[in-house]
C-alpha cells in the first residue's frame, strides 16, 4: 500500500509537476506574448502618434489651402468684375466704332451717288459741249463766208461808189454842158 500510495503520490507529484511546468510553460508564453503585445502595441503608439502628428499637419494644410481657396476666389472674383466691366468698356467703345463705321459708309455712299451724278452731269455738259462747238465750227465757217461776202460788198460798194462818182462827175459836166 505504501507502495501502491507512494506510486500514486509519485504519480500525482509527478503529475503536478507536469502541471506547474505546463502552467510555467504558459506563463512563459503568456509573458512572451505580453512583451509581444507591448512591442506591438508600443509600435502602434508610434505608429499612432506619427498618424496624429501627420493628421494635424494636414489639417494645418488643408487650413491653409482653404484660405488660399478663399483669397483667390475673392481675387478671382475681383478679377472678373474687372474683366466684366472692362468687356462692357469694349462693347461701347465697339457700338461707338460701329456707329461711326456705319456714318462713314453712308457718308462714303454719299459722296460716291454725288461723283455718279457729278460724272453725269459733266457727260451731259460735254454732249453739250460737243454740240456747241459743232454750232460755234458752223457759226464760225459761216461767219468766214459772211466776211468773204461782206469784203465783195464792200469792193462792190467801192466800185458802185467810184461809178456814181463817175456818174456824178459826168452828170455834173453834162449839166454844165446843157447850161452854158
Amino acid at each position: 500500500m505504501l507502495k501502491v500510495a507512494k506510486d500514486r503520490t509519485s504519480k500525482g507529484v509527478g503529475e503536478a509537476f507536469a502541471r506547474v511546468e505546463a502552467a510555467e510553460k504558459r506563463a512563459q508564453d503568456a509573458e512572451m506574448a505580453l512583451v509581444k503585445s507591448t512591442k506591438e502595441n508600443s509600435h502602434l503608439l508610434g505608429v499612432n502618434e506619427a498618424l496624429t502628428s501627420k493628421m494635424e499637419v494636414l489639417k494645418a494644410q488643408l487650413v491653409e489651402a482653404e484660405q488660399r481657396v478663399h483669397g483667390t476666389y475673392f481675387e478671382l472674383y475681383f478679377e472678373v468684375t474687372r474683366y466684366r466691366t472692362k468687356a462692357k468698356m469694349l462693347k461701347v467703345a465697339k457700338d461707338r466704332t460701329s456707329k461711326g463705321v456705319g456714318e462713314a459708309f453712308a457718308r462714303v455712299e454719299a459722296a460716291e451717288k454725288r461723283a455718279q451724278d457729278a460724272e453725269m452731269a459733266l457727260v451731259k455738259s460735254t454732249k453739250e459741249n460737243s454740240h456747241l462747238l459743232g454750232v460755234n465750227e458752223a457759226l464760225t465757217s459761216k461767219m468766214e463766208v459772211l466776211k468773204a461776202q461782206l469784203v465783195e460788198a464792200e469792193m462792190f460798194e467801192e466800185g458802185a461808189r467810184a461809178v456814181l462818182k463817175d456818174v456824178e462827175k459826168r452828170m455834173v459836166s453834162l449839166q454844165g454842158d446843157m447850161g452854158a
